[in-house]
């Protein structure tokens, strides 16, 4: 389960939303949306599965970069993708 501010911080994502949605995916369930993504999750647990390190609380960071979220400032950090690029990306997906 994720709470409104870590799905808004560390996805992007509005919980009120998700919750009207009847497509929405969890971010763990969803595995990868693409190039440089290995798990939508970044949850500590989820990361270390996938032998990833954990990111902390990394949301200063991303904010600073111009990213309103830990995905895709993680996914930017892998591929250069702006966060523009990143978001037409996630509207390809039905959740």
């Amino acid at each position: 389960t994720f709470c409104g501010m870590c799905l808004r911080n560390r996805h992007g994502e509005s919980i009120d939303d998700a919750v009207a949605s009847s497509k929405w995916i969890c971010p763990k369930c969803r595995g990868s949306c693409g190039e440089g993504c290995k798990t939508c999750c970044n949850c500590g647990p989820c990361r270390k599965a996938h032998g990833l390190p954990p990111t902390h609380q990394i949301i200063h960071k991303a904010r600073a970069k111009g990213f309103d979220n830990v995905h895709d400032f993680l996914v930017h950090c892998e591929t250069g993708a702006t966060a523009v690029e990143l978001l037409d990306r996630k509207k390809t997906f039905n959740w």
